[in-house]
Order: C-alpha cells, then sequence, then structure tokens
C-alpha cells in the first residue's frame, strides 16, 4: 500500500473522528487544510511537501476525509454546502502577498535561529530606533474584533478527546467513587484554564510571506539574538513584573482530539493545533498572586539595532 492508503486503512481500524459534531468535524477539517496549505515563492498556493518532514497534516487530512466520505457519501458530497471557503487561506495574488515574497526572498537570515515580530512598519521603525514595545495582557487576545490569525482565549485550553477513552464514575455519599455506576459518556469536553491572567510578548520562529498577509503586516522585525532581545524586555518588564514568573520558550502545539502531549501542560504555552503553522514564540510573565484585570505596558528599552533590523515591505511600485 503507499501512503494515502496506509493512512486509510490506519483510520478504518481507529475512527477516532466518529465523536465529533458534524460542524466540529467541519472545522477540523478547516485547521488541518489551513495547516497544509502554504504560499510558495512564485505567488502559489502549495501543499506540504513530504521533503520538509513527516507528512504530518497530511496523514490528519486523510483521516477527516474518510470520516467526512463516511457521513455524507464520495467526494464532492462532502464539500456540497461549501463549508472549506471559510478556510483562512491568504490570497496569493494579492498586492500585499507579492510584496511580502519578495521581501522574503531578498532577505538574507542569520545561521543561527532567529525570532521575528511582524506588525506595522512605524510601530517596528519605533522598536528597532528606542525600543519601544507594547506588552499585552493574554486576555486582550479573546477580543472578536481580532483578526483569525491573532483571535484567541489565551487563557483556556479546550479539548474533545474520544470518549471511548473516558470512564465517568459518580462519587457515593461516603465521597467514594462508585466505581460499580462508571460509564462511557457519548461525548466528553474538558477545559483547562489558568489561574490567571499574564503577559505575553508573541513573536514568530519564522520568517513567512504567508505572516505578513495573515498578520496585515507591512514589516517585521528580524531579531538576530533572540536570547538577547529577551533578556533586555525582561529587564524592563521587572519594573513591572516584579517577583512575578518569567519564561520564553516556543509554544506547543496539541491537537484537541489526541491531547497525549497536554500532561502537566498550562495554557501559557500550550495553544490550540490551527495556529501551528506560526511557529510562535513568546515571553510570558505569570503574577504569583492571581490577577483578573491587567493593563498593557509600554516599555522604552532603547536602540535595538546591535540585534535587530527592520524588514519593510515595498510599496506597489516597488
Amino acid at each position: 500500500m503507499n501512503l494515502f492508503e496506509q493512512w486509510q486503512a490506519a483510520y478504518q481500524l481507529r475512527p477516532y473522528l466518529r465523536h465529533l459534531s458534524d460542524d466540529q468535524l467541519r472545522q477540523r477539517a478547516i485547521d488541518i487544510f489551513s495547516n497544509f496549505t502554504r504560499l510558495t515563492e512564485d505567488g502559489k498556493i502549495g501543499l506540504e511537501s513530504a521533503d520538509e518532514g513527516p507528512p504530518f497534516w497530511a496523514a490528519k487530512w486523510t483521516h477527516v476525509l474518510e470520516e467526512l466520505q463516511t457521513r455524507f457519501g464520495p467526494h464532492p458530497a462532502p464539500f456540497v454546502d461549501g463549508f472549506m471557503k471559510r478556510a483562512p487561506i491568504p490570497d496569493p495574488s494579492s498586492e500585499l502577498s507579492r510584496r511580502a515574497a519578495y521581501a522574503v526572498r531578498s532577505t538574507r537570515l542569520p545561521d543561527r535561529p532567529f525570532l521575528v515580530k511582524y506588525g506595522k512598519s512605524n510601530r517596528l521603525e519605533a522598536a528597532l530606533t528606542h525600543g519601544r514595545i507594547r506588552i499585552a495582557p493574554a486576555s486582550l487576545y479573546s477580543d472578536p474584533s481580532l483578526n483569525h490569525a491573532i483571535h484567541d482565549d489565551e487563557l483556556t485550553i479546550v479539548v474533545t478527546p474520544d470518549p471511548e477513552k473516558v470512564r465517568i464514575a459518580p462519587v457515593s455519599q461516603s465521597g467514594e467513587l462508585d466505581r460499580e455506576s462508571e460509564f462511557t459518556p457519548d461525548s466528553f469536553e474538558e477545559s483547562l484554564t489558568a489561574k490567571t491572567n499574564y503577559y505575553v510578548f508573541c513573536l514568530a520562529g519564522d520568517l513567512l510571506h504567508r505572516l505578513f498577509v495573515d498578520f496585515d503586516s507591512d514589516a517585521c522585525l528580524l531579531i538576530r539574538d533572540g536570547d538577547e532581545f529577551a533578556n533586555r524586555v525582561s529587564s524592563a518588564m521587572t519594573a513591572h513584573a516584579f517577583g512575578w514568573h518569567y519564561h520564553h520558550q516556543p509554544v506547543n502545539y496539541f491537537d484537541p482530539i489526541r491531547p497525549s502531549r497536554l500532561e502537566g501542560a498550562n495554557p501559557y504555552f500550550f495553544k490550540h493545533f490551527r495556529f501551528t503553522y506560526q511557529r510562535e514564540y513568546r515571553l510570558a510573565w505569570i503574577p504569583k498572586t492571581p490577577a483578573e484585570r491587567l493593563e498593557p505596558v509600554h516599555l522604552e528599552i532603547g536602540s535595538l539595532s546591535d540585534i535587530c533590523e527592520l524588514v519593510a515591505l515595498a510599496g506597489p511600485d516597488g
């Protein structure tokens, strides 16, 4: 069997998406397809390549297709309602996409790991020249007015695992579990909520022209020394978050259907896998005493030109 047939057979043996509602299954298809696709350097939509590593998304896409066809019939029946039009795939022919692709091709990247902050050129110019940086509370990102690439509940993790893997036992009057009355639910959802609001500064771990489009950015700050950048920002935040827990690291992405990586997890550095393509890296400050409301902090840490450079997209005629 080829890989596609192996993935089909594996899903037929273990149909782990069967418990999802139709809407949940469609949303999963959208999330996977968004990660499965990419914008190519020549301004087209491409797919995950086997040369880029294990075909993680291709396998998951195959599993979704199997479940869709089981419910709705063979292609094109699962897609006749047009739900895939909701997939947030950037327009590769847009002017912003063209300019971003050129900027990525023209930028020489460091040999060592680097970080990227996407945004508007005027704000990033101020960050480069004066070190003006805004640190936002995590609760800000739940604002529904934010676009799809930014909007998220950064305080809660929600998982919907296969209910066959879940056993629920009532508690008896004596406070002990009544094992004889255990049962498997028809559906199951579990959430993990942060004990406190916290400050977070989000970056990306790669220079991708899709991210310019997703974040509606006309520039980015290319941070050539991520550790030094993090040290300067954390030092400046001491006055605002003295004694708080501070961490900086890549975000871990979890599959809400198969959340095996969530043991010991917390919402501070875990996100739904729909955002995996962003390759986020974040700095986070977590108060020791729970705080519900936090206000944005505005820092000015001095010029960053020794460790960063501004990559600005050329104008339409550039």
